[in-house]
């Protein structure tokens, strides 16, 4: 069954040296779960291709309120701030911080539909 659109994501960009990239793995693997134990928490984990060492980690909420909560915990929970001092010993200077939103796409074009069909004719005659 596919998740639903997350209500709120908070994404955080930061860089991690090579020498504690193993390192903040193994973090993770105990990590994740404890982020997620709450329920209607999903924790993703990306690395950039052409920047080695940068890194992006999402927190994607099912719910306004799972994320209100879970600010909670995060402020709170001794568990959680233990965790978030280990994690800060990975990760070189501050992170970026963001919080965001989906925003759908309306009006989306269809393959084979006349509006693209019309846009690409008009993009000829110029």
């Amino acid at each position: 069954m596919a998740r639903p659109e997350p209500a709120a994501q908070v994404v955080l960009i930061y860089r991690v040296p090579k020498r504690k990239r193993a390192g903040l793995l193994r973090f993770f693997r105990e990590a994740f779960p404890e982020y997620e134990a709450p329920g209607g928490i999903h924790m993703s984990l990306f690395e950039s291709v052409q920047e080695v060492g940068l890194f992006v980690e999402v927190a994607a909420y099912d719910t306004d309120k799972a994320f209100r909560l879970d600010q909670v915990r995060v402020e709170k929970d001794p568990k959680m701030r233990q965790l978030l001092g280990r994690w800060q010993k990975f990760i070189e200077g501050r992170p970026e911080v963001h919080l965001v939103r989906n925003v759908p796409v309306i009006g989306k074009v269809r393959p084979g539909s006349r509006q693209k069909r019309r846009t690409a004719r008009s993009s000829r005659a110029q």
